[in-house]
């Protein structure tokens, strides 16, 4: 069996999506797309307190009545989060008329794009799917790999970047060079470094190595 959706990064900035619905999901999903810098309406007839919130700080535009056909063709992305089939149907059939990538919540049947279960580490992203299939299996990964990538995994992300940035600076056309400066990144302990708060520590390993560079 082939699989059903292809893992990619998308980027958001700027571009203009739409939520149909204001409840609880709606406010997930919202919370997602704001982080990442969307353009973000949403349509609902009521609305959380989460989205209301949003509002507030300026961070969507939110149209207080129901979805009128067929508006979900001037966005670019759109998810619809409503429990009642009629819309979520008109709404899926506007964006595939339209040729917009559309999620419909819970309905893979109606999803040209789903989100997978995420662990957010300052930049970089773990996601973990099941094509929708077995999202109890989904959670349950999420969650070994939660105490496997602790938050100082922001830190070790940052701290590779800055690094990378230097290497490529001092051997430009170098790549052997390049890969072998990585190696004793990677051979160094980040997680424990960071995990005892000893700052000293890890700014003394991080000097070392750009020394023996």
């Amino acid at each position: 069996m082939p699989l059903s959706y292809l893992p990619v990064g998308l980027r958001l900035e700027g571009r203009r999506c739409l939520i149909v619905g204001g409840g609880a999901v709606a406010y997930r999903k919202a919370r997602a797309l704001i982080e990442r810098g969307a353009e973000l309406t949403v349509i609902a007839v009521e609305h959380n307190a989460g989205i209301q919130q949003f509002v507030d700080q300026g961070q969507l535009t939110l149209i207080s009545r129901a979805y009128e056909s067929p508006e979900a063709e001037n966005f670019g992305l759109v998810i619809c989060a409503t429990n009642n089939e009629a819309v979520n149907q008109t709404v899926y059939e506007d964006c595939v008329r339209a040729k917009v990538p559309v999620n419909v919540v819970d309905d893979p049947a109606r999803c040209d794009f789903i989100f997978p279960a995420v662990i957010q580490r300052g930049s970089l992203s773990l996601a973990i799917s099941t094509d929708g299939r077995a999202p109890f299996l989904t959670r349950h990964l999420r969650g070994m790999l939660e105490m496997v990538f602790g938050p100082q995994w922001e830190l070790v992300t940052d701290l590779a970047e800055a690094f990378r940035t230097e290497v490529r600076r001092r051997f430009p056309d170098d790549p052997k060079q390049e890969q072998e400066c990585f190696r004793r990144f990677l051979e160094t302990d980040w997680p424990a470094l960071f995990s005892s708060q000893n700052s000293a520590e890890v700014e003394d390993k991080y000097h070392q190595l750009l020394n023996s560079l």
